[in-house]
């Protein structure tokens, strides 16, 4: 057998993968994972990763990714400017984008960032619209994507600097949830709540939301700022990833690693790479909009194509170690199973317990 088969390692990264708790014995049913339970009874007890604090301004998957670079945070502005292919040179930055905020009864609510889709002639427009007032913030500003948008840090550094007033968190993270614990208090902040009405007031009117007004698209009606940071060189545990995440991308890029075109579907190719992050994403979109039907078809897809192919490889041997990464909201599941667990069926693990088990929360409820 060739060598590297003998010593490979593969390691699934699978955000929203732990339904959140009020639905949890009904997805499970469900669902039926029929490999992922099996996988399940032959790997070591499961790592439970969980923040003991609610309010935590960082996803699971930004905390995970942190961890595997050894940084307390994540600096997701240079990262993602690495993913766009505009060099961040090792200056301070902040990631903006613009968002759909809905008007839900006594709050504001964030929808998730990828259903605006926004053109890149809109984005473009917007973007212009926006220009002198953004100016206010920086003379260093980039607009290289539609989605994503970036700002130097000179004026916003003491919003950001005041402890425990300017989360900062990531669109992702702030999805389907109230704005108000996310927004900057204190007494800085003023001058970013003024600029972000007076975008707002301008953006109103803009023919870019009118158009899509008139076509019952969500309309582009405010930004959000995070991910602020600088970064220099950086350590990845993995030789080669797989991934369509712009930040994931964008670690792989600065770290110089291998990034693999997408495949539809696990292939022994991949064993050959060495240590390899496949990171699978497709339960997010579902998960942010609680369309339940389509994250149980969606986990169905990556059972079949991934999951399934990975267990028969690390059945036969050809695959050595197999780690998989199980995110939710709160926090993570890691499971590590190894090619000699395959004899190991007295373990007892069921889907049910491990989730539950993240779920549970360590904090008191609110």
């Amino acid at each position: 057998m060739h060598t590297s088969l003998l010593s490979s390692s593969l390691t699934i990264a699978i955000p929203f993968a732990v339904p959140p708790l009020t639905l949890i014995s009904e997805l499970v049913q469900q669902v039926e994972l029929a490999t992922l339970s099996h996988l399940l009874k032959r790997a070591d007890i499961p790592k439970v990763n969980r923040s003991t604090d609610p309010f935590y301004p960082e996803s699971p998957q930004e905390r995970w990714l942190a961890g595997c670079l050894n940084l307390p945070s994540l600096p997701l502005a240079p990262l993602l400017m690495a993913a766009d292919a505009s060099a961040p040179n090792n200056e301070g930055w902040v990631a903006l984008r613009p968002v759909h905020l809905q008007a839900q009864r006594d709050h504001l609510m964030l929808t998730p960032p990828d259903q605006l889709q926004l053109t890149p002639d809109e984005a473009h427009d917007l973007y212009e619209a926006a220009y002198p007032l953004l100016c206010e913030l920086s003379p260093r500003l980039r607009c290289p994507h539609p989605g994503h948008w970036y700002v130097g840090d000179e004026r916003i550094s003491s919003m950001l600097n005041a402890p425990h007033t300017w989360p900062s968190c990531s669109p992702l993270r702030a999805a389907g949830q109230s704005i108000d614990r996310w927004m900057p208090c204190n007494v800085q902040s003023r001058f970013w709540r003024k600029l972000q009405n007076e975008i707002q007031m301008i953006w109103h009117v803009h023919p870019v939301n009118q158009a899509r007004t008139a076509r019952g698209a969500p309309t582009a009606n405010a930004i959000w700022l995070f991910g602020p940071g600088k970064i220099n060189a950086i350590t990845f545990p993995f030789n080669t990833i797989l991934a369509h995440d712009p930040v994931v991308i964008g670690i792989a890029t600065l770290a110089d690693k291998q990034i693999l075109a997408w495949p539809t579907q696990f292939n022994t190719a991949l064993l050959e790479a060495g240590n390899t992050l496949i990171w699978l994403d497709p339960l997010t979109s579902p998960y942010l909009t609680q369309e339940w039907s389509a994250w149980t078809d969606a986990f169905h897809t990556i059972e079949r194509d991934w999951l399934a192919p990975a267990s028969a490889a690390l059945h036969s041997g050809k695959l050595t170690q197999l780690n998989l990464v199980l995110m939710g909201e709160e926090g993570w599941l890691t499971l590590q199973l190894r090619s000699s667990d395959r004899w190991k069926i007295w373990r007892h693990h069921t889907l049910l317990s491990c989730f539950s088990a993240l779920l549970t929360p360590p904090y008191p409820s609110q």
